[in-house]
């Protein structure tokens, strides 16, 4: 650790310290991750006069671990057009639920009666239809 010395008077002086050193005898080491803000949760590591950021897993990159890798930029479109999708599907399935309301409800439309009323009278036409039951008997000699 080299400082210069400059005499202010005969009874002071002000030590101008190195950089990464700091005090009135420069016997303190600068916090050089003090100012610095790493990006994406990165952390800044201090190590002798320098820092670095250290980027969260292999997803982010850079002095400040402001890039994203390419398999995160992948995902990330990926998550969206599933996220789209799903959205799309729940919004389909209740317009075409209100749509089945309103015909059946409001205009007294009901699309699906007349399948309705067939299986309803299928189901009848077997309730009212006698199973045949056989037993075979051992014949007796």
């Amino acid at each position: 650790m080299d400082a210069s010395l400059s005499y202010k008077d005969e009874a002071s002086y002000d030590c101008q310290c190195e950089p990464g050193y700091q005090g009135a005898h420069c016997e303190h080491i600068t916090n050089m991750c003090e100012n610095i803000t790493c990006q994406n949760n990165g952390k800044c590591v201090y190590s002798h006069l320098s820092w670095k950021c250290q980027c969260l897993g292999h997803f982010y990159s850079g002095m400040y671990c402001e890039q994203k890798s390419t398999s995160l930029k992948v995902r990330q479109i990926i998550s969206k057009s599933v996220a789209y999708i799903a959205i799309l599907a729940i919004c389909g399935v209740v317009l075409f639920v209100i749509i089945m309301d309103v015909l059946k409800y409001i205009f007294k439309i009901d699309p699906v009666g007349p399948y309705r009323q067939l299986k309803k009278s299928n189901i009848a036409k077997q309730r009212k239809k006698p199973k045949k039951i056989s037993f075979k008997l051992p014949c007796m000699n």
